[in-house]
């Protein structure tokens, strides 16, 4: 997975800037924080790199044996290569099918079905050459989507951005009289780190989990990874305590 800052004006425009003017009559300006806390399915050209793009994530899918490779906790920092304006980042992906074949979504290469994504900024930041842009880019499973989230510094500023301020709240999630009832992923997260009581090893919390939900998981080894991605951070006590 591969990742630059880029100058974009015309999808900044189209995506989050849209929402600051009022249209028939409403105010639709609060809509403008869920949209600057979304990604967006467009096609980025070179000539809007502000830095040389950086490696984000690599996944091997010939040695990958733990679920939690697949998501991405890693930072990126990128030196600035000419003044513009930085409105967000561009991501895409290159997948090696073999030693030969390169299946590559970059932008450079030409556009395929994927596109490529583009994740906002809260404001766009005008920035020269040499200025230093440091990332921290997450995205992990949560609610049966994939949640990203980008924290990104430049020039002493922050901003802080993630999916899933995007996610709309139900309408009997707001009324405080409402009765609220686990979904079956939800119980299964609660079922298991329930069990996170200081007695239990991953091992014995999978092999109770695969008890209880026989009809899930079909191995204690499949439940085990399961436990794995729900306790990724908890604190671990050491084995030989």
């Amino acid at each position: 997975m591969v990742m630059v800052p880029v100058e974009a004006s015309d999808i900044y425009k189209k995506e989050v800037d849209f929402w600051d003017k009022g249209l028939y009559g409403i105010n639709f300006q609060k809509i403008r924080n869920e949209a600057v806390n979304s990604r967006y399915i467009h096609l980025i050209k070179p000539e809007q790199f502000l830095s040389i793009p950086a490696k984000l994530h690599t996944i091997d899918f010939y040695e990958i044996n733990d679920k939690q490779v697949m998501y991405v906790n890693n930072s990126v920092k990128f030196i600035i290569k000419q003044s513009g304006t930085f409105y967000g980042l561009a991501g895409w992906f290159d997948a090696w099918l073999s030693d030969k074949v390169i299946l590559s979504t970059s932008p450079k290469n030409e556009p395929t079905h994927w596109k490529n994504t583009f994740f906002p900024i809260q404001e766009p930041v005008f920035v020269k050459k040499g200025d230093v842009i440091r990332v921290k880019m997450t995205a992990v499973p949560m609610f049966g989507k994939i949640i990203w989230a980008w924290r990104v510094e430049i020039n002493g500023r922050r901003f802080s951005h993630s999916t899933f301020k995007s996610i709309p709240i139900p309408k009997i999630s707001l009324n405080p009289d409402a009765i609220p009832i686990l979904a079956k992923e939800e119980e299964i997260m609660l079922f298991i780190l329930t069990k996170c009581d200081g007695k239990n090893s991953i091992r014995k919390i999978a092999e109770l989990l695969f008890t209880k939900y026989p009809t899930t998981y079909s191995s204690i080894e499949e439940a085990l990874q399961k436990v794995k991605e729900v306790t990724r951070n908890c604190q671990i006590l050491p084995v030989n305590r």
